[in-house]
């Protein structure tokens, strides 16, 4: 069977999904996701995985930020990120090669501004 959001038929589920209320908006927008959605994550399984990846955001986006205050092409930075963190791999503890690199622990400030959490 053809997926249901594809082609022609996204039209109709669209339409029939969203007709407009009395305020021309749609009377309702059906929810994508229930709590029963995420069980899996918060049952214990997957917790820790969930916090390894917000935390791999965390190092991204601070990370990132260095290249964004210093300029994106600067090469002293992109020499850093390579022979503090590239080029030592597993050698040493993570967090050590991080701050060794950044000149400090990581911030959480870059990645609440990217999801337009902080003002």
């Amino acid at each position: 069977m053809a997926h249901p959001f594809r082609h022609g038929r996204a039209r109709y589920v669209d339409a029939r999904t969203h007709r407009a209320g009395p305020h021309g908006l749609p009377a309702q927008i059906p929810p994508r996701y229930r709590s029963t959605y995420f069980q899996h994550i918060f049952s214990g399984r997957l917790l820790g995985r969930y916090y390894s990846y917000i935390w791999a955001e965390v190092l991204d986006a601070d990370a990132f930020q260095a290249f964004k205050e210093k300029g994106i092409f600067d090469s002293a930075t992109a020499r850093s990120f390579r022979v503090n963190i590239l080029e030592k791999g597993n050698t040493e503890e993570p967090l050590t090669l991080y701050e060794r690199f950044r000149g400090r622990p990581p911030s959480l400030e870059p990645l609440l501004e990217n999801r337009g959490l902080k003002p």
